[in-house]
């Protein structure tokens, strides 16, 4: 009697990208932006009332107007990414998410560049201060430690400009170093201008006991004010930032996704999804098949280690099952000799 023989693709378990499922958590980041907005309504509302009971202070020098033009600018770069981002998120695509990131990313510059006037003018006193009669030591340090901070923060920027030029071209990227990159420039700006503001404060109250050609020069310092009221908008504005690239990032996604195989398990090995075409991995091949926790988004990813080819990894957020499925199919399929390692996904799933 002939005995049927099956094909392992009748009874494979296949895991599948879902577009749907990354859509959905870019909707979710959109709401939690929504919320963030509305923390920028009363943090405004607040700067408002503050300037009010500071006396309306308007004739500020150049050296800060030019600061605040270029906060306020960074500040509604931000705001309006913020603002698509929360209200289109379920519906953009790829392209919009990726002019949300760089919009963002620009946003987060423009402090930066009006700091450098800042250190201009620092740069300058310092001189004046070392003619009337020597600058002390802790004075020194304090400046040339923010310059050398500013030029790592413009160092930073520069890097995540360039590294999500690069992910933008390669949509099977997940952009990794190019996305925390990006988040750490597009506030460190802002929370430059914090310490900025923190700094000019106690610089003022020193420079007021030296040489009046001094004092002259640094009179810009005087509007403290408005150093004031941007320091007070930074968290509000980070918090935003962060979101709006969050959000941003879960767009480029959910537009990149489409719904296809990604593994495929089975008696005879893997299939994966390898560069875009499935590639078969037989169980000897197999080195190690484990999660591999990560707290950035997209999250978790699924890790094969092979031998004799690179490692494979794929965001388990991505796929249209959840880990305990992989992992049960596995060990169905090699009578429990494989398993999936979820141990560092214990606190997560």
């Amino acid at each position: 009697m002939n005995r049927m023989r099956l094909d392992p693709e009748d009874y494979a378990f296949l895991a599948s990208y879902s577009p749907q499922r990354v859509r959905k958590l870019a909707v979710r980041l959109g709401a939690a932006c929504k919320g963030r907005l509305l923390s920028v309504v009363i943090g405004l509302a607040f700067t408002v009332y503050l300037w009010f009971r500071m006396g309306k202070p308007q004739g500020w020098t150049g050296v800060t107007g030019t600061v605040l033009g270029l906060f306020v600018a960074g500040f509604v770069l931000v705001v309006a990414s913020g603002v698509v981002a929360g209200f289109r998120a379920g519906t953009s695509g790829r392209g919009t998410g990726l002019v949300l990131h760089g919009t963002v990313l620009l946003g987060g510059a423009l402090p930066l560049v009006g700091l450098w006037f800042v250190w201009v003018k620092i740069h300058g006193l310092l001189g004046l201060v070392d003619d009337a009669g020597g600058s002390p030591g802790w004075f020194k340090v304090v400046v040339w430690t923010w310059c050398a901070l500013l030029g790592v923060l413009a160092l930073v920027w520069v890097a995540a400009a360039v590294l999500t030029a690069i992910w933008a071209r390669q949509p099977r990227s997940l952009g990794w170093i190019a996305r925390q990159l990006s988040q750490a420039a597009a506030v460190a700006g802002f929370a430059a201008v914090f310490a900025t503001a923190l700094g000019l404060v106690a610089v003022r109250k020193w420079v007021n006991g030296l040489d009046e050609s001094v004092i002259a020069a640094s009179g810009w310092m005087a509007d403290l004010a408005m150093w004031g009221l941007m320091a007070w908008m930074v968290l509000t504005i980070v918090l935003v930032a962060v979101g709006a690239l969050q959000a941003a990032d879960a767009i480029v996604f959910a537009g990149t996704l489409v719904a296809a195989p990604a593994l495929r398990v089975d008696p005879l090995g893997l299939v994966i999804d390898d560069a875009g075409r499935p590639t078969r991995v037989t169980w000897p091949q197999v080195n190690a098949l484990l999660a591999k926790a990560h707290s950035p988004q997209p999250g978790p990813e699924l890790w094969l280690k092979r031998n004799g080819g690179p490692d494979w990894l794929v965001p388990l957020g991505f796929l249209d099952c959840l880990p305990g499925s992989i992992d049960s199919a596995i060990r169905a399929h090699t009578g429990n000799r494989r398993t999936l390692d979820v141990a560092r996904l214990s606190r997560i799933w």
